[in-house]
């Protein structure tokens, strides 16, 4: 059965209110108690049409090297 997620948009609208700085903390949110089910841990695989890059969804707007 495959897992249910929100849409892209949605999880995007969630994870940048989280206010994290860069996909270490976005690490450590995933293993933390409480992550709701419907946010997936490995968002760029999730989402390959929509993903464009860590900065866009944590909402940095920074672009790694």
């Amino acid at each position: 059965m495959k897992k249910k997620y929100r849409s892209f948009k949605e999880a995007r609208k969630f994870t940048r209110s989280l206010k994290l700085n860069n996909v270490k903390a976005w690490d450590k949110f995933t293993k933390a108690e409480g992550r709701p089910n419907d946010i997936p841990v490995r968002p760029s695989r999730t989402y390959k049409k929509e993903w464009i890059n860590w900065g866009d969804y944590l909402g940095t707007g920074r672009i790694s090297n």
